[in-house]
C-alpha cells in the first residue's frame, strides 16, 4: 500500500513539473547609498526592488493581497528563485557612493497566485474563527450606552463616574496579545524612520551651517586701514562687510528653517499612518483568550432612584484585583433589572484590555475594562475602568515634527 501510495504521489509531482511555467526575469537597478543609510540597508532595500520588479513582469499583484512583512519573507523564500548575477559598489564622479546589482528571478506566476491566495484564505479563515469565538452568544446583542464606574474596595460609598458611550466596535477581533506583538513590530518601524529623519535633519543642517560659515569666514569684519585709505572710505568698507556678515547669517538662520520644515513634512507624511495605527492599539479594547472570566463575590447596593446596582467582581490574573462595578439599568424597566440581580449565577463578566507602554517602552496590556453579560435577559454592557494607558513614547517624538508642519 505505501508503495502505491509513494508512487502516486511521485506521478502528481512530475504533472506538476511537467506542466509548471517558470518564467526568468533579468532586472537591473543603480541606487545611492545616503548618508542616513548603511550600505547593506541600501542592498537589501535594491534587492527587494529589483524583485518586486520582477514578480510585477509576471503579472503578480502582491498589492491585492495586504501581506504582512512576515508574510512577504515567507512568500520571497518559497516562490520566487532569486539569482545575484552581479553587485558591485563604486563612486560616482562626486564621490557619491552606490550601489548597482543585477539579479536574475525565475518564478511561476501560477503557483506565486495560488500560494498569495492560500495565504489570503488561511487568513480570512483566522479572522473568522477569532470573530466567531468572540461573539459567540452575542446574536442579537445590545451594546449599550453606559455609565463606567470603579469604586475600590477600600471605599464604601464613594463613587467617581463619568458617562461613557461604548459600541460593539470597540471590541477588536484579534486578541490582546496580538495587539501588542503588532504594536511592538509599529513601535520598531517608527523608531527606525524616526532615527533616520533625525539623522537626516541633523547632518543636513550641519552641512548647511558649514556651508555658510565657509562664506562668513571670509568677510573679514577685522581689516585693517590701508595707508591709502581714507577714513570715510575704511568705514563703508567695514559697514558693507559687517552688513554682509548679518545676511549671511540670517540666510543661514532662514536656510536651517526652511530645511526643518521640509524634512519634518516628509516625516509626518511618511510616519503619519503608523501613528495613526499606535493610537488605535490605544483606543481600542481586546479580548484575551488567555483568561478566565471575573467571579463574581456578591451583589451590593441597589438604588432604585439612580437605577444601579453594585456588582462586586474577583479578577485574578497576574495578581488578584476586587472591584466594585456599577451596573446601569435606566436602559431596562425595574422588573428585568430585578430578575438580573436575583440571578447573579447568568452574569458572564469577561476582562477587556488595552495596550500601554512600559517603563523600558515596550508594548503591554493593561486591564481597561469588563465586559458584563446576562444570559437570561441577554443583555450587554462595557464597564470601563478607572485605568491608566500610557502614551507610545513614538507619539511624542512624531509630535516634534508634526509641531514643526503646523509651526508650534
Amino acid at each position: 500500500m505505501k508503495k502505491i501510495i509513494s508512487l502516486v504521489t511521485i506521478l502528481f509531482l512530475a504533472n506538476i513539473v511537467c506542466f509548471a511555467q517558470v518564467k526568468s526575469f533579468k532586472v537591473e537597478g543603480t541606487e545611492d547609498v545616503p548618508s542616513n543609510k548603511s550600505q547593506d540597508e541600501v542592498v537589501a532595500g535594491l534587492m527587494k526592488s529589483l524583485t518586486n520588479q520582477a514578480i510585477e513582469k509576471a503579472e503578480i499583484n502582491l498589492k491585492d493581497y495586504k501581506l504582512s512583512d512576515k508574510e512577504y519573507d515567507e512568500f520571497i523564500k518559497a516562490v520566487p528563485k532569486i539569482e545575484i548575477k552581479s553587485k558591485k559598489i563604486f563612486l560616482k564622479k562626486n564621490s557619491q557612493q552606490c550601489v548597482n546589482m543585477k539579479l536574475n528571478v525565475k518564478i511561476d506566476p501560477e503557483v506565486a497566485n495560488a500560494y498569495l491566495e492560500k495565504v489570503k484564505k488561511d487568513k480570512e479563515t483566522k479572522m473568522k474563527e477569532m470573530d466567531t469565538k468572540i461573539r459567540q452568544e452575542m446574536v442579537n446583542v445590545n451594546v449599550s450606552t453606559v455609565s463606567a464606574t470603579v469604586i475600590n474596595t477600600s471605599s464604601t460609598t464613594a463613587v467617581n463616574s463619568a458617562n461613557i458611550v461604548v459600541s460593539s466596535d470597540t471590541v477588536s477581533k484579534i486578541s490582546i496579545n496580538e495587539a501588542v506583538k503588532e504594536a511592538n513590530q509599529t513601535k520598531q518601524e517608527v523608531n527606525k524612520l524616526l532615527d533616520n529623519f533625525d539623522n537626516s535633519l541633523k547632518e543636513s543642517n550641519n552641512e548647511i551651517s558649514k556651508n555658510y560659515e565657509a562664506k562668513i569666514s571670509k568677510i573679514n569684519t577685522n581689516i585693517k586701514k590701508d595707508q591709502w585709505e581714507t577714513t570715510q572710505q575704511y568705514k563703508i568698507r567695514l559697514e558693507k562687510n559687517k552688513k554682509e556678515q548679518k545676511k549671511l547669517e540670517k540666510e543661514k538662520e532662514l536656510s536651517i528653517n526652511d530645511n526643518k520644515i521640509k524634512i519634518a513634512k516628509l516625516a509626518t507624511t511618511t510616519i503619519s499612518p503608523l501613528i495613526e495605527k499606535l493610537k488605535s492599539f490605544q483606543s481600542e479594547t481586546y479580548y484575551d483568550d488567555g483568561n478566565t472570566n471575573a467571579q463574581i463575590v456578591s451583589l451590593g447596593e441597589v438604588n432604585a432612584d439612580e437605577k444601579y446596582f453594585i456588582i462586586k467582581i474577583l479578577f485574578e490574573d497576574e495578581q488578584s484585583i476586587i472591584s466594585n462595578l456599577i451596573y446601569d439599568f435606566s436602559d431596562i424597566d425595574i422588573e428585568q433589572a430585578k430578575s438580573m440581580y436575583q440571578t447573579p449565577n447568568q452574569f458572564v463578566i469577561s476582562p477587556l484590555f488595552s495596550v500601554s507602554e512600559d517603563s523600558d517602552g515596550n508594548a503591554q496590556k493593561v486591564l481597561t475594562a469588563f465586559n458584563v453579560k446576562h444570559l437570561g435577559i441577554v443583555k450587554e454592557k462595557i464597564i470601563k475602568l478607572a485605568a491608566t494607558v500610557k502614551q507610545f513614547s513614538e507619539i511624542k517624538k512624531f509630535d516634534f515634527y508634526n509641531n514643526l508642519v503646523n509651526k508650534k
